[in-house]
């Protein structure tokens, strides 16, 4: 139907995932063998292998078309991160709660202020915020640190997603920089063969005489086909001759 915009390349990739697993099981069971070339572990990696390659190189065509038009809305991003009013980021408030309040108080009350959260419809920092032991303990901390803010702002700062990232930044950072490692490794690797090629092809050449005995060959076979045409161009008169003695 011509309204309809099925996300075709995605499905490819998405049921590409699910069967190389099953194929990779394979290959990785065929490595327990008992030589180099064994009987049959040997035998089954051929379409497994086969199969797996012709996945990946599927779907890789696809994802780079996909990575090549892809679209980033902040505003949608931030509204679905927004959604559950800060749960999302429980674990976070749980863990720099707990040397005020120790680990299970921390929990508690983070349970305790999710479900006042849930049920009112508020934030959890505010639900948070208003506790009145972690009001007295968060103050504690701010006035023994000297932190600027009120403990209802320190809270905001923790339940804020976008500033719980883990190590999500080094890991999107060293994704590009190994793929320009291994860009640049195989194309030095290529240029070190063209080389090694080119020194070959040059040995080669100057243990046969070189460019000089070329060169002969291509006047030795001028002359061949010189000779060839003379010899060929007197039988051919000769044979007029003969024709036209016997017409005489």
């Amino acid at each position: 139907m011509p309204h309809k915009a099925n996300p075709a390349r995605s499905v490819l990739i998405a049921a590409a995932s699910r069967q190389v697993p099953a194929y990779a099981a394979v290959l990785l069971g065929s490595l327990a063998a008992e030589d180099e070339r064994p009987a049959g572990a040997w035998h089954v990696e051929w379409q497994p292998l086969r199969e797996a390659l012709r996945l990946v190189g599927g779907a890789a065509a696809p994802a780079a078309e996909l990575t090549e038009s892809f679209r980033v809305f902040p505003d949608r991003m931030r509204a679905n991160l927004d959604l559950t009013g800060g749960l999302i980021v429980s674990e976070r408030l749980a863990a720099a709660l707990a040397p005020l309040l120790g680990r299970a108080g921390a929990r508690t009350a983070v349970s305790r202020a999710g479900r006042r959260a849930t049920e009112s419809g508020e934030a959890l920092a505010d639900a948070l915020a208003a506790d009145s032991a972690i009001e007295a303990a968060v103050t504690a901390v701010t006035a023994a640190t000297a932190r600027a803010g009120t403990p209802a702002a320190w809270l905001r700062g923790l339940a804020d997603p976008t500033a719980y990232l883990g190590s999500a930044p080094a890991l999107t950072d060293r994704a590009p920089a190994a793929h320009r490692d291994c860009a640049s490794a195989d194309a030095a690797a290529g240029r070190s063969v063209s080389r090694r090629a080119t020194a070959r092809s040059t040995a080669a050449r100057a243990a046969d005489g070189g460019p000089v005995r070329l060169r002969r060959e291509h006047a030795h076979g001028g002359a061949a086909t010189g000779g060839h045409r003379g010899r060929r161009g007197g039988h051919v008169r000769g044979l007029a001759g003969s024709q036209a003695q016997g017409t005489g």
